[in-house]
């Protein structure tokens, strides 16, 4: 989560604040190399976060505070943001009327402009996700009660558990919010 590091005092906790300590970021590449980083909410993180992911970007590796060496040229490296969020729903809401390309357009534009173009230049794609769509909740509120449902104590117990629809539509419409 990049909004635990946007100060600029907290950018040493990921390469270490002493020789003992391996730092959040180059610890774990260190024990294993092929890994996965999530960097959440980049936009939050100090403009020092992406001083220290341009040499990730740029060079695959980075020095820890005790002089190690961690390897990132085997790491997949996913940031996530809310860049234009707040303009796209300014502009409308839903879809109708808002193309594919258009959508895909607005996110990648906003991007461009928050990031600086050095570590732009690094990244090997912008993959925008659209909203929630009422349906999509109520698919995903339909797989979570049929996990209940697995559980093995009402697997095995002596009871069962129906759900009519229009109570699984009453369950994703409480739990629909298109900010969110």
């Amino acid at each position: 989560d990049m909004s635990e590091y946007a100060t600029p005092w907290s950018i040493g906790r990921l390469t270490g604040l002493s020789a003992q300590d391996s730092g959040t970021l180059t610890g774990p590449i260190l024990d294993q190399p092929f890994s996965l980083i999530l960097l959440d909410e980049i936009e939050k993180g100090h403009p020092s976060v992406f001083d220290l992911l341009l040499q990730v970007l740029g060079e695959g590796r980075l020095t820890d505070t005790a002089g190690r060496r961690a390897d990132f040229r085997s790491s997949v490296i996913i940031m996530t943001s809310n860049l234009g969020v707040d303009s796209f729903r300014a502009i409308g809401t839903g879809f109708s009327g808002t193309s594919k390309d258009d959508y895909r357009d607005h996110f990648e534009r906003e991007v461009r402009r928050y990031v600086r173009p050095e570590l732009l230049g690094r990244l090997d794609r912008i993959v925008p996700f659209r909203t929630l769509s009422r349906e999509d909740v109520c698919s995903i509120a339909k797989r979570e009660i049929e996990k209940v449902w697995r559980r093995p104590g009402v697997m095995y117990g002596k009871w069962s558990i129906r759900v009519p629809e229009d109570v699984l539509h009453w369950i994703a419409e409480r739990g629909y919010q298109p900010q969110y």
